[in-house]
């Protein structure tokens, strides 16, 4: 079937077929890639020989099959033969020969002996064989023996007619099995053996001649000892007439070249012949061309060197074509392979891997770059490893260059494609090679660096793939190097960077292109060091690109670059160093303080002159930092910057501020011109106020704005000019607004940043400007008006016009447009009604037009009454939607301003609102007052959403008032409601419910309270506005009296609930408990339905009162403890209401009158409470906790927290009720905490005149323990918003605590019990987080540390990670959590600074103080003391050094943890604080926690960050910098870097204390650039010197130089002379050192 089908896909199905069935004999375990050999071979036979070969392959297979293991033992014979003709003849050392396992029973014993020894062992007993051993000991298959045994048998046979297609077909077929051989010794000694038995055949024959063919070509593997002489040499010529005639393919080819010795004119051949080799032929030929190599390699002292050199290179070139050949082909064939590749007959576990394709990764590459030659002898001599051979030294040389060079260019080739499939694992060993021969060849560089040696020429082409570690070190190295072997002494060249140089800049280029494999510092920080140094002395732009790219990735390394780099920077002049320049200067004060010095050199104003436009961005980037930085400066070296940048660049900027052309504008020159005027003198500032308003008019003058701050406050220094400057800068800003809306007219065209920065311009400046109104507003309102009709940042500021203006007691507005124009504008515009009337589809698309039109038009109305008209109305209720939002409440605000000018609504007689209003006034207009109607009671009751009104009901607002105070037009908010929008306002429809229901009228009384329009008026009367209580009951009212007169079947009941209710009101306008208001809404809904049971439940209720009882639950216990048999709908029906019914405390009083809450509380753990039932208990209490006094009594009177407790025994609950109880807690906390959380200082105490007042510590420390054993519980699939209010409440309550706590020990209370949690809690807390987060390297190192130390709950929490709950149901329910946990859990940033507020509450507690030190210092010191302890004492002092131990580790992850964060977080730097004082406090008194967190490089590298944060930021202040420096300095000493004079020197004089606030900002300054060099290295303290000495240098410049007149000179004096006086005491102890 193989043979004759001509199908591929078929073909290949049954090819797979074949090998499948074969490898699954267990014959061909290890050299299955054999069979795909002979059945290509096998494919290649011609028609007329294919039965005879498929017959004597069918005869050999079914035989090794049959019984392999006498020709799997021959196999191991050879192999053991070849081994010791090798030993024999010196090729290979004894030590190196593999003796294989030769015999199946040894490899038994071996697996016996295994199993015997091994103890516990789970997994399956096997011999792991790695691909070495498999190709020692398998080199090919028994199938070979058996093929030669049957060869031999046919040619000995009488009848071997067909022997000579036998014959070619083996021939050719061990041909390409010894091809495929990597050391083919063995199989050829097989040959030999099987070759011997036929030398009675007949010389002359055709058999005879194949055979001797063959035997030449594979005696050329046998060492002259191995090799006889089997065959006369007769008959060549025949044979080599015959492959003339065969394909002039690539193996042939090869063959020829090999056999020849030399390369002849077959090379471009050899070449083109492999574009010709099919794709599942590839690996033999790159194990042909390898064996060819491995070959020449052998016997390259029988070469000549030039010809041995020649096959070497042909060979290597031929390696790297096949590679770029399959490169090219594994791209554009991969897809298509993956879609032909059948499956069919293949299972997942022993699928047959094919050659080619995509299994070519696999097969192929590993083959090349794991053979021994090319490993052992790539970079040999240079790694002085170079493998035995018995060459002479030139000859060694020139093998190992050629082979050097081939390999080199074999891994530029294919590394891409490894890296690209994640494969570069395959050529780590060559990387290893080049890191170590390039350490070997810079111990000693060689003087001339001419010629490249070849570990560098690899380096340099190869490093974009090496791993990073080794990058850095060998750029280390490299930096090392001395100044001669990196820089060239030629001046003409342009680069003056020699080899070794122009790689340093490669690997440092590239070091900033990869992501760091970690975040220490300590390589970047030798990088910049080097690069800086290396940069002073170097033309080159390569290195400055590097120190670029440096700085800007961590700008922390600006203080590891010396001052000299950034003179030089300046010195040249162009845009890249001056780049540098800026960053040095922009992130470190000592490079500041040398550029200030080089700006006030003699005549440098003039060269900025001529430069302006290079150095301005460098400027700008001096102006911006030195104002961030006011107390760590020098104000007269500042001030006389400021002078001579102002010398150089003012007349330029003031040129080019006041022109109008901006194409040579930009950004820096704004901000440097800003910064020079307070500097300038009064005539160019009065310059610059006259003619800058005429600029700022312009359109595209609008960046100039930027100055107008500067010169106003210059202005207002001015006397009386500042009036009119302000005045000529509105004019200018309405001028400008105009002709940019005249220019964009469609507000689509416009550009809407800059017009939102001039409005906010023109409102500030409406503030400003109060009488001489500038005519330009009246361009403006009608320009604006027109073209920016849906502005509403327009609209905004034209209503802040009108108010500020308009007034009676404001300027005079003969000029300007009047109210009633200005009115008419804006009601008249054509977008008008499509912008301000609602629509039926879009709800609130144009809510905030709408919004800012209703402000426009009240404020028109309030000003000016006579605008008002009553054909208004139509417009406003068509806009109007009824509810609570903002907009609706601005509408409503007009409306009432109408009311107030003696236009009423009912007069219009239009109760509708919405487009329904809209619809009926075109009604009204279209068919005249004759056949006009009133709308009807059903048409305006139909606006009412049912569900809306249910909504507004349960959330009734009940602190709205129903009219404003006058004057007052206050909106309402309410935090409760999520949504406004969503419920109606009780203003507009207690009103709107009152006219309908006048006597008069026709009332439809059914659907008044199907609409729950009556439920709303019983809601209203829980208000707390007496107002709309009164509207409330005069609704009533109207209805009683409504449903006297009226007939339906549900009358009497509801005239029995309206009864009821009004019997048990005793007092005029009383308040109802809103849960009594609530039960007659849901009374009067039950009682329109008589089919449902509680209708049943309430008629009785109404029969068996007279009156509603106010001080209780209207038949809580005949309802919840019904015996019914509907009883769960009586007991759902009343805990719903009291769910809903809780807003309030009054309403809480209601419940604790009836002791409902201890009721509710034991039904919770009753069996009759289900789930859902148990859910409407814990809403009650949600909604009770957010009550104050609720949340208070509820813990003290009926100990809710241990309740809480209780519930949280089981050792499972499930998400949704521990989701509850967080937010309950959550609740609980706040509300009783109230503004007691809120640190007030003594001045605010004082003015208070009361003391503060604090919870009660017993309440404090219970919420505590509940919280701690609620941690048990967490875990990742809860809701994010839940983990946030867990960590959120214990973060508050522990910070709580400690202030509760240290008020006390103020006031001299005794406390006990001041430790907060234990080592295990906080070792807890930490693996909650890691699942939470899910940060696999911290559960790693917590994993370890419970192994380690045994921590019992820490590895509980671990195990209960991965345990599924006991119940069926509740571990189905876990596994759908466990499903949508990533998305729930989303984020974790409030929580996660909430999570490190909390562990620094934790403090170390060690069992013997002394033992803080460490575990190994006690016991040096007890080994010191040399007293004997008892074998009690012993076990004693193990337990404690264990439990000390722990302590330890464990406090080295937390502040790991929390350094972590703290490098992480994004805001003010001040939040800090805390974490600082708890690492001064908690952890650096314990010497041996410091010396632990210190060995971390990483922890190192995020506390210098933090640290250079601080000094760097513009929030930070001198007393955060003096923590941190403390902080920082206790770390130094814990490194044992504090042995030096200087160190205790900055201690005594920088941090000394004192009340001089001054001088300790200067001494916290010198401090922190002390500790920057000493943490990142500094052999000399470069830049702590350099700062010591440019202070000194500036205060001698400053005093030589003229003394400057300024208001604050005192003040600035003494500024100077606390710097100075403090370094020249330092600078006394430097010189001393």
């Amino acid at each position: 079937m193989f043979m004759t089908c001509s199908q591929v896909q078929l073909k290949s199905s049954t090819r797979m077929l074949v090998i499948k069935i074969l490898r699954d004999s267990g014959v061909f375990d290890h050299n299955w890639t054999e069979l795909e050999m002979w059945l290509r071979r096998l494919d290649q036979v011609q028609e007329g020989s294919q039965e005879v070969i498929i017959r004597f392959l069918e005869q050999a297979l079914v035989k090794v099959v049959s019984d392999p293991y006498p020709y799997t033992d021959k196999v191991t014979d050879y192999v053991q033969e070849a081994s010791m003709v090798q030993m024999s003849s010196g090729q290979q050392d004894s030590d190196s020969v593999s003796i294989p396992i030769s015999h199946i029973d040894d490899v038994m014993d071996m697996v016996d002996v295994i199993v015997e020894t091994s103890e516990g062992l789970d997994e399956d007993v096997g011999v792991a064989l790695d691909e070495e051993m498999i190709l020692q000991a398998f080199p090919f298959s028994p199938l070979v023996m058996v093929a030669l045994e049957a060869r031999n048998k046919e040619l000995t046979s009488k009848k071997s007619g067909d022997a000579v297609a036998v014959i070619q077909y083996l021939a050719s077929i061990l041909i390409d099995v010894l091809h495929a051989q990597r050391d083919p010794l063995a199989l050829c000694l097989a040959f030999q053996s099987y070759d011997e038995e036929l030398a009675s055949l007949d010389p002359s024959s055709s058999v005879y001649i194949h055979l001797q063919n063959f035997y030449n070509y594979y005696s050329l593997w046998f060492p002259p000892s191995a090799k006889k002489s089997l065959f006369t040499e007769q008959g060549q010529d025949k044979m080599k007439v015959s492959e003339e005639n065969e394909e002039n393919s690539y193996h042939l080819l090869l063959k020829k070249v090999f056999v020849s010795g030399s390369t002849g004119d077959s090379q471009e051949d050899l070449k083109d012949s492999i574009s010709r080799i099919p794709q599942d032929a590839f690996p033999l030929a790159v194990k042909h061309t390898l064996l060819c190599l491995q070959t020449t390699v052998d016997d390259f002292s029988k070469y000549k060197r030039a010809a041995g050199a020649a096959l070497v290179g042909l060979f290597l070139d031929l390696l790297s074509s096949l590679l770029c050949k399959y490169q090219k082909e594994y791209q554009s064939q991969k897809e298509e392979e993956q879609k032909t590749e059948s499956d069919l007959f293949l299972e997942s576990d022993t699928s047959v891997p094919e050659p080619s394709g995509n299994t070519a990764l696999d097969v192929v590459l590993p083959v090349i770059f794991r053979h021994p030659l090319l490993e052992s002898w790539f970079l040999a001599l240079e790694r002085q490893s170079a493998p035995m051979h018995n060459l002479n030294p030139v000859s060694v040389k020139l093998l190992s260059s050629r082979l050097d060079q081939g390999v080199i260019q074999l891994l530029q080739c294919i590394a891409p494609l490894l890296q690209q499939t994640g494969n570069l694992h395959l050529v780590a060993k060559y990387f290893d090679a080049i890191y170590v021969s390039v350490l070997k060849v810079l111990e000693n560089p060689p003087k001339s660096s001419a010629k490249m040696p070849h570990s560098l020429e690899a380096l340099q082409r190869l490093h974009p793939y090496m791993d990073t570690i080794q990058l850095n070190e060998l750029t280390l190295a490299l930096l090392k190097l001395p100044e001669e072997c990196l820089l060239k002494d030629d001046d003409d060249s342009d680069q003056n960077l020699t080899n070794y140089g122009a790689i340093l800049v490669q690997l440092l280029n590239d070091s900033h292109g990869r992501k760091p494999c970690q975040e220490d510092l300590s390589f970047s920080v030798e990088h910049a060091r080097g690069v800086g140094h290396l940069l002073s002395t170097s033309a080159g732009s390569d290195l400055e690109t590097v120190l670029i790219d440096a700085l800007r990735r961590e700008p922390a390394l600006a203080h590891v670059v010396e001052v000299d780099t950034l003179t030089h920077c300046l010195s040249k002049m162009n845009k890249t160093s001056l780049t540098i320049a800026s960053l040095l200067v922009e992130r470190s004060k000592t490079h500041r303080l040398q550029f200030e010095l080089w700006c006030l050199h003699p005549g440098r104003a003039k060269v900025l002159r001529k430069k302006m436009e290079t150095f301005l961005p460098l400027m700008d980037t001096y102006l911006k930092s030195a104002g961030r930085c006011q107390f760590t400066q020098m104000p007269k070296v500042s001030s006389a910057v400021l002078h001579t940048l102002k010398e150089a660049f003012w007349d330029k900027l003031v040129k080019g501020a006041l022109r109008a052309e901006t194409s040579e504008w930009t950004l820096e020159h704004i901000a440097v011109l800003s910064q020079l005027v307070p500097v300038a003198d009064g005539s160019e500032v009065e310059q610059l106020m006259e003619e800058l308003p005429e600029v700022l008019a312009l359109p595209s003058a609008h960046d100039r704005w930027a100055v107008v701050d500067c010169v106003s406050q210059a202005a207002d220094g001015a006397a009386g000019k500042g009036c009119s400057w302000r005045r000529a800068l509105l004019a200018a800003c309405m001028k400008c607004l105009t002709t940019t809306y005249g220019a964009s007219k469609e507000l689509e065209e416009a550009t809407p940043e800059e017009e939102m920065i001039l409005l906010s311009r023109l409102k500030d400046l409406m503030s400003l400007v109060s009488e001489d109104v500038p005519t330009e507003w009246n361009n403006l309102v009608k320009s604006g008006l027109k073209h920016r009709y849906k502005d509403c940042a327009f609209l905004e500021a034209l209503r802040a016009g009108m108010e500020r203006w308009y007034t009676a007691d404001g300027p005079c507005t003969e000029d300007l447009l009047q109210l009633p124009v200005i009115h008419m504008m804006v009601t008249q515009h054509s977008l008008f009604i499509p912008s301000f009337l609602r629509s039926r589809d879009e709800e609130d698309a144009r809510s905030a037009i709408r919004e800012n039109l209703a402000d426009l038009l009240r404020s028109i109305v309030t000003k000016c009454p006579s605008v008002c008209d009553r054909n208004h109305f139509a417009a406003i209720l068509g806009a109007y939607g009824a509810s609570l939002g903002v907009t609706d409440q601005k509408i409503l605000f007009l409306l009432q301003a109408y009311e107030h000018n003696n236009l009423s609504l009912t007069d219009f007689r239009l109760l509708l609102w919405g487009p329904a209003a809209v619809e009926h006034h075109k009604t009204r207009k279209s068919l005249g007052k004759s056949l006009w109607q009133q709308p009807s009671m059903e048409e305006i009751l139909t606006l009412l959403d049912r569900d809306k009104m249910m909504k507004t009901i349960l959330n009734f607002p009940l602190h709205r008032k129903l009219t404003a105070e006058p004057g007052r037009s206050v909106l309402y908010e309410d935090r409760a409601i999520q949504d406004l929008h969503s419920i109606y306002d009780p203003c507009f429809l207690l009103p709107l419910f009152s006219e309908l229901l006048r006597p008069e009228l026709v009332v439809d009384c059914v659907r008044f309270v199907e609409m729950n329009a009556l439920g709303l008026t019983f809601a209203a009367l829980s208000s707390y506005d007496y107002s709309m209580r009164a509207a409330a009951y005069h609704v009533l009212g109207y209805f009683l009296s409504h449903m006297e007169g009226a007939r339906f079947r549900d009358k009497k009941q509801l005239q029995c609930l309206l009864d009821v209710v009004k019997n048990g009101i005793r007092q005029e306008n009383v308040r109802l408990p809103f849960t009594l208001g609530l039960f007659g809404a849901r009374a009067a809904q039950v009682l329109l339905r008589p089919e449902e049971h509680m209708y049943i439940r309430a008629t009785r209720f109404l029969l068996s009162y007279e009156y509603l009882d106010m001080r209780k639950v209207p038949d809580f216990y005949r309802l919840f403890y019904s015996s019914d048999v509907e009883h769960r709908v009586e007991r759902e029906w009343i805990l719903s209401l009291l769910s809903d019914g809780m807003r309030d405390k009054y309403c809480y009083e209601l419940y604790d009158y009836q002791r409902i809450f201890m009721v509710i509380m034991c039904y919770y753990n009753s069996p009759l409470c289900d789930e859902a039932f148990q859910t409407l208990v814990m809403d009650v209490f949600l909604k009770a906790s957010k009550i104050p006094k609720a949340a208070y009594e509820l813990i003290r009177d009926h100990s809710l927290l241990t309740w809480i407790q209780n519930m949280l025994g089981k050792w499972y609950v499930e998400n949704k009720p521990l989701g509850t109880v967080i937010s309950l807690l959550h609740n609980l906390w706040f509300s009783n905490l109230g503004k007691k959380g809120k640190v007030k200082s003594k001045e605010e105490q004082e003015k208070a005149g009361e003391q503060e007042k604090f919870l009660p510590l017993h309440l404090v420390n219970e919420m505590l323990s509940v919280l701690m054993i609620l941690l048990r519980h967490i875990r990742t699939n809860l809701d994010a918003v839940h983990i946030r209010q867990y960590f959120g409440t214990l973060s508050s309550v522990l910070g709580y605590r400690t202030r509760l706590l240290e008020a006390f020990k103020a006031m001299g209370r005794f406390v006990i019990n001041e430790q907060t949690f234990s080592n295990s809690t906080a070792l807890l807390l930490l693996q909650k987080w890691s699942v939470i987060e899910r940060d696999l390297e911290l559960q790693e190192k917590l994993s370890r540390l419970a192994k380690e130390y045994r921590v019992k709950e820490l590895k509980a929490s671990i195990r209960e990670k991965f345990r599924q709950p006991g119940p069926r149901h509740l571990k189905k329910k876990l596994g759908a959590e466990l499903e949508t946990d990533v998305e729930k859990v989303s984020d974790l940033g409030e929580s996660k600074n909430n999570m490190k507020s909390i562990l620094i509450h934790w403090k170390p507690t060690f069992l013997d103080p002394s033992s803080s030190t460490s575990a190994k210092d006690k016991e040096e010191s007890s080994d010191q003391m040399g007293g004997e302890t008892t074998a009690e004492d012993g076990a004693d002092h193990a337990e404690d050094t264990t439990s000390n131990d722990l302590v330890c580790a464990t406090a080295c992850l937390v502040t790991e943890w929390v350094m972590v964060v703290e490098g992480g977080h994004t805001g003010s730097v001040q939040d800090l604080s805390a974490t600082l004082r708890w690492l001064k406090t908690a952890i650096l008194p314990h010497t041996g926690i410091v010396q632990d967190l210190l060995k971390d490089g990483v922890l190192r590298t995020t506390f210098y960050k933090l640290f250079y944060r601080v000094c760097q930021s513009p929030d930070s202040t001198p007393e955060l910098l003096e923590l941190f420096n403390h902080v920082m300095l206790n770390l130094i000493e814990g490194q044992n870097l504090s042995k030096d004079r200087s160190f205790k020197a900055v201690k005594e004089i920088c941090l000394q204390p004192g009340d001089d606030d001054l001088q300790k900002a200067a001494g916290s300054v010198m401090a922190s650039i002390y500790i920057g060099d000493v943490w990142l290295g500094a052999e000399s303290l470069v830049t702590f010197r350099s700062h010591v000495t440019l202070v000194l240098e500036a205060a001698d410049l400053t005093a030589l130089r003229s003394k400057e007149k300024t208001p604050g000179r005192k003040r600035r004096t003494k500024d100077q002379v606390a710097i100075v006086t403090l370094c020249r005491r330092l600078s006394s102890v430097l010189a001393s050192d």
